[in-house]
């Protein structure tokens, strides 16, 4: 048996940068609702939502992970990367409607061992507003073994 060794390898630089553009639709909360089960009435009833002092029903907050996940296997550093680890910061709620810009920078990398630090950001696109922030770890080179006889 001969195993063969591969090596994918993505170039990414200290510094580089990736954004897209996301509207947060009706729709887009429903079926993150029914793809997570999560029944929360914050999330699906505006007089609820007001009642807590929103201005409407708020969008799922990990709905900024589905986009940072996008970032990160879409953009930067790719396809082909693996998303080892995010934290996650809340700072003000998307609503239905919004236009918001989703945002990475890679901030540290080790070609060693394959692997980056980056920011991640969901902003408001028109104003700015920081929405959410965050820090992922990825990997962007990675060995594959192929075993054949």
């Amino acid at each position: 048996m001969k195993t063969k060794s591969r090596s994918r390898a993505i170039k990414i630089k200290v510094g580089e940068k990736a954004a897209f553009d996301e509207r947060v639709t009706v729709s887009l909360l429903k079926r993150f609702g029914e793809l997570s089960h999560d029944r929360n009435p914050l999330h699906q009833s505006d007089a609820f939502a007001r009642a807590l002092g929103f201005q409407g029903k708020v969008g799922y907050g990990m709905l900024a992970g589905v986009f940072f996940s996008r970032l990160i296997g879409m953009y930067l550093p790719g396809p082909g990367s693996v998303y080892l680890s995010q934290n996650i910061r809340f700072h003000s709620p998307m609503y239905p409607g919004m236009k918001v810009r989703v945002h990475g920078r890679i901030t540290q990398k080790n070609d060693t061992l394959g692997v980056a630090r980056m920011t991640t950001e969901v902003r408001e696109a028109e104003s700015a507003l920081l929405l959410v922030s965050g820090e992922a770890l990825v990997q962007y080179r990675h060995q594959s073994h192929d075993s054949r006889k």
